[in-house]
């Protein structure tokens, strides 16, 4: 469905196999965006079967705002994931630099008995 998305310029589609539903939004030179809903949750989970409407709704697709049609927040979206990368990266960068600086600080204080390793004596 993305390529053909792609291929037709149409940024949205549909596939289902009548129990999932996956919508597709693939445009070209950007990351394909999905979004998928089981059939057979909405008896119990009224909201998702409510927000599947509403996302395939005529309303959705042709009668909203331009900052509010599904390519403005699949748009927002994507910015949001470069934003939310860039955060992750940055605290995985200072558990790191915490996890190491603790070792350094166990090491020091066994009077570096974790950097010394086994002491291994070769027998010949």
């Amino acid at each position: 469905m993305a390529e053909l998305l792609r291929a037709t310029r149409v940024p949205l589609g549909l596939v289902t196999n009548g129990e999932r539903f996956t919508l597709v939004y693939a445009e070209p030179d950007q990351p394909t965006g999905f979004a998928d809903f089981r059939a057979e949750l909405w008896f119990d989970e009224r909201l998702t079967l409510r927000a599947f409407r509403d996302f395939l709704s005529a309303g959705a697709l042709f009668n909203r705002p331009p900052e509010q049609t599904l390519d403005a927040l699949y748009r927002r979206s994507l910015e949001n994931q470069q934003e939310v990368s860039k955060t992750l990266g940055r605290q995985v960068r200072r558990a790191v630099e915490m996890f190491v600086s603790a070792l350094d600080r166990a090491d020091s204080e066994s009077g570096r008995a974790l950097s010394a390793g086994p002491r291994w004596r070769a027998h010949l």
